[in-house]
């Protein structure tokens, strides 16, 4: 096996852009292609492989723009709906988050790793804070064991549900090995 055809289509099989792999071999090797396309397709976009004769294993594929979010590897309309947070006051590795926009919320999760409290300060940038009601929805799923788990006969978690005041800069109480979950809403006419 030489060559690998690789065309990029729809469900249907209309392609829309093709290159051809020249160099294929019976190693591992990495291969590096673009496409370009002269049609916009959001949905049901696939990749068909042509090999002409034997067989071939592939370990990893992904589609990527070029043009992606800050230079990342994340697509830019991906991008757009995620939100930058700053963290401050707990130890390194002991407190992951991420934060997406969601049809005009925001929806803020925090994992606490740590077997303590972590107050942690919390800035949102990219916002007008003036566009979300003043109190956030909290949950928070936490236990003194990290490996407790819910069943048929024993809820050994519950979620926990209060309200929190927020602004773009804020101050929260992490528990101990704990999931928090914190949804700023949208004013209705501000979304």
């Amino acid at each position: 096996m030489n060559t690998v055809t690789v065309s990029l289509c729809n469900e249907d099989g209309t392609v829309y852009a093709q290159q051809t792999i020249e160099g294929v071999t019976g190693e591992w090797q990495k291969f590096e292609t673009t496409f370009t396309s002269e049609v916009t397709e959001n949905r049901h976009v696939c990749l068909a492989v042509e090999i002409p004769a034997g067989t071939a294993c592939f370990d990893m594929i992904s589609l990527m723009p070029q043009d992606t979010y800050k230079g990342l590897p994340i697509r830019k309309d991906f991008g757009e709906y995620s939100l930058e947070t700053l963290l401050t006051g707990a130890p390194e590795q002991t407190l992951y988050e991420s934060a997406v926009d969601a049809d005009g919320d925001v929806i803020l999760k925090l994992v606490n790793v740590s077997q303590e409290e972590q107050n942690v300060h919390i800035v949102l940038t990219g916002r007008d804070m003036a566009c979300f009601l003043p109190e956030a929805d909290v949950t928070v799923l936490a236990g003194a064991d990290p490996k407790a788990a819910n069943s048929f006969k024993e809820m050994k978690v519950t979620p926990q549900e209060s309200k929190l005041a927020i602004t773009d800069n804020f101050e929260y109480k992490a528990p101990a090995n704990s999931l928090t979950v914190i949804r700023l809403t949208a004013l209705k006419d501000r979304r």
